[in-house]
């Protein structure tokens, strides 16, 4: 409900911390969409294939969907691993190792058979290009926390 004061209309007030959250998980999901991205343009590349909406969609998309339906249940984007960058590598590690071997069963069905050197690369790659990512936006929100305390 809208309430009134010296003329002005307020909007009902959502948490600033639940708004702030909501954010910060759809920040991490945007930056880990962009590591299977950019993971998969290099890949691609490596290969001499080229780079367009169908081959990145063709790469990215079980990494993608087996990463966002495994990760939340580990963990990976709660405020309490947020926070902690040691806790964050360890879930980021265990989620991407269950969400990748979830992705080559899902290339293996749907694309093509997998190689163990491909699920090898996949895994280390996107795990290296996770934590380059995480690892930094866990260590700026410890630390904007301790500056707000």
């Amino acid at each position: 409900m809208a309430v009134k004061e010296s003329g002005v209309h307020n909007a009902p007030a959502i948490s600033s911390g639940r708004k702030a959250r909501g954010g910060r998980i759809f920040g991490l999901a945007v930056g880990d969409l962009l590591v299977f991205l950019i993971i998969g343009a290099i890949g691609l590349q490596m290969h001499q294939k080229e780079i367009n909406a169908e081959n990145m969609l063709r790469v990215t998309w079980p990494l993608a969907v087996a990463w966002f339906v495994i990760s939340p249940f580990l963990g990976v984007f709660s405020r309490k691993t947020e926070r902690r960058p040691g806790q964050m590598a360890a879930r980021t590690g265990i989620a991407w190792l269950l969400a990748c071997a979830g992705a080559m069963g899902l290339r293996q069905v749907f694309i093509t058979p997998v190689e163990v050197s491909f699920a090898i690369v996949t895994f280390l790659t996107n795990l290296v290009g996770l934590y380059i990512w995480r690892l930094p936006f866990s260590w700026v929100i410890r630390s904007k926390e301790k500056s707000a305390d």
